[in-house]
């Protein structure tokens, strides 16, 4: 028994000292924005704005936890202060993995042990809703600027034939999110996975008006983010108007959505993508790289450190 409370606190140390040294090591690539900032004409405006940024955060977050609640519900009863820290310990788990795959482990930590694999099960069709409305709002994204924007790179495209995959991306996206359940059912029926079924089949639980309510909540989440992108845009006197704003993040996000990459990388990665389309828009690329940066320390690198106290907190790590 005290062997196995060493190696909790082992691992609840170790996690708690590489997500600050990630996220410490990544700080420091970013010479150009605490410039921006050493050379920032501080204003009240423009200090409501970033204030405003970060009580969003909390507020995004919070979405998800209810999210996660609502999904858990079917296995377990969890209270939202209990949800929320187990957001904030996936979002350091997802910190150290490549595509956030360990923000599923950070999370099920805070349920019972005989519930954690269901718990991933859940856990995954709320990730499945939130990609929905990525995929949504990234295609009203990319349709705009095919419509209204002459990109030299896709000038071969034929305009029927984008528009029709567009439309059939988007009807399978929400034909295979309101069917999950269906989908898991055909699944199970696999010979080797059959003795797995129920862990997975918890999927099959949630009904039309349940998929809706999940769905909402990723919504309301994707449009804080919007907001937050757009308020840092301003903060950094970027010239843009809010629907280009958005534009912009959502083609971003759903090309980042496309790349595979580890949470660490993609900073680095996103910020190439949104300069590519940034700059239909706005020859101030250093703002927009600037805010790119910045919601990144504030929507990740800052609960992820959190996070990362929550889990040292923890009592127990066992599996």
């Amino acid at each position: 028994m005290q062997n196995n409370k060493t190696i909790y606190l082992i691992l609840k140390i170790a996690i708690f000292i590489a997500s600050i040294y990630f996220i410490y090591y990544k700080l420091s690539e970013f010479s150009e924005l605490w410039e921006e900032f050493a050379n920032f004409n501080f204003t009240i405006i423009s200090f409501l704005f970033l204030l405003t940024t970060l009580i969003l955060m909390f507020f995004n977050w919070l979405f998800e936890s209810y999210k996660w609640k609502l999904l858990v519900s079917k296995i377990e009863n969890v209270n939202i202060l209990t949800s929320y820290k187990a957001i904030l310990s996936g979002i350091t788990a997802a910190l150290l993995t490549p595509n956030r795959t360990g923000e599923f482990a950070g999370r099920i930590l805070f349920l019972k042990p005989e519930n954690r694999v269901k718990g991933s099960f859940a856990t995954f069709v709320g990730s499945i809703a939130q990609i929905v409305i990525t995929i949504i709002n990234g295609l009203i994204g990319l349709f705009v600027i095919f419509r209204f924007h002459n990109i030299a790179q896709f000038e071969k495209f034929n305009p029927v034939i984008y528009y029709s995959l567009l439309s059939v991306i988007l009807i399978l996206t929400l034909f295979a999110y309101f069917n999950i359940g269906k989908i898991i059912l055909t699944i199970s029926k696999i010979r080797f996975l059959k003795k797995y079924s129920h862990f997975y089949l918890i999927c099959n639980e949630y009904n039309f008006y349940e998929l809706i309510n999940v769905l909402i909540l990723s919504t309301f989440r994707y449009a804080i983010f919007v907001i937050q992108f757009y308020l840092l845009f301003l903060f950094f006197n970027v010239n843009i108007h809010f629907a280009e704003s958005y534009v912009v993040v959502a083609s971003t996000y759903f090309i980042m959505f496309l790349i595979p990459s580890f949470t660490l990388a993609e900073i680095g990665i996103r910020g190439s993508i949104i300069l590519f389309f940034g700059a239909l828009f706005s020859s101030q690329l250093a703002g927009i790289l600037s805010a790119s940066t910045l919601l990144w320390i504030i929507n990740l690198a800052i609960p992820s450190i959190i996070g990362s106290l929550t889990i040292l907190n923890k009592k127990s790590l066992s599996i």
